[in-house]
């Protein structure tokens, strides 16, 4: 699966995240098995968030524990009161987890591996993946990450172009 395909399947998920924050619905389940893959067109894969048994109104913050336990919020494994950013987090996991092919270990960040990983799609993993819900990124600001809204090199691209530019220089000398 290419980067872009990724981006696209993170788009999508957001927005569906997105508009269920909107009506104040939690999903409370965000996983890959949640994951409804409903159509390929080349380079395009359409996917649907399903399994809302779990969802709830988050009119009030919640401390009840649920979900799938490896993409569970710190919050919700350490029983406080969690909100929207649970499901952020989830979706973080999730997408961590279709990016690297690994997942973070219960609730935290220490032991993430982001060698294959661009800055940009770093940061827009972190910004998911914060302990502290406070400081997650919501659906909507996600949704404007540099990651998912410009089309930009990676590093090894970038890092070959002014290796190659420099050894012109360097023969041109």
């Amino acid at each position: 699966m290419t980067e872009n395909m990724e981006k696209h399947i993170a788009t999508q998920l957001l927005s569906a995240v997105e508009y269920c924050h909107s009506k104040k619905i939690l999903h409370l389940d965000i996983k890959p098995e949640n994951i409804l893959v409903t159509g390929v067109d080349g380079e395009k894969i359409t996917v649907q968030l399903a399994d809302f048994g779990l969802s709830t109104s988050s009119k009030h913050p919640l401390n009840r524990t649920c979900g799938t336990t490896i993409y569970m919020a710190p919050e919700v494994i350490e029983s406080k009161y969690y909100e929207q950013s649970i499901d952020i987090w989830c979706l973080g996991a999730t997408i961590y987890n279709l990016l690297t092919k690994s997942l973070p270990k219960y609730g935290s960040t220490k032991d993430l591996c982001f060698d294959d990983l661009t800055m940009e799609a770093r940061d827009f993993i972190m910004k998911m993946l914060q302990i502290d819900p406070t400081k997650r990124s919501s659906a909507s600001e996600l949704l404007k990450h540099s990651w998912l809204t410009s089309e930009w090199l990676s590093e090894s691209a970038v890092d070959e172009y002014f290796t190659n530019k420099a050894n012109r220089c360097k023969q041109e000398a």
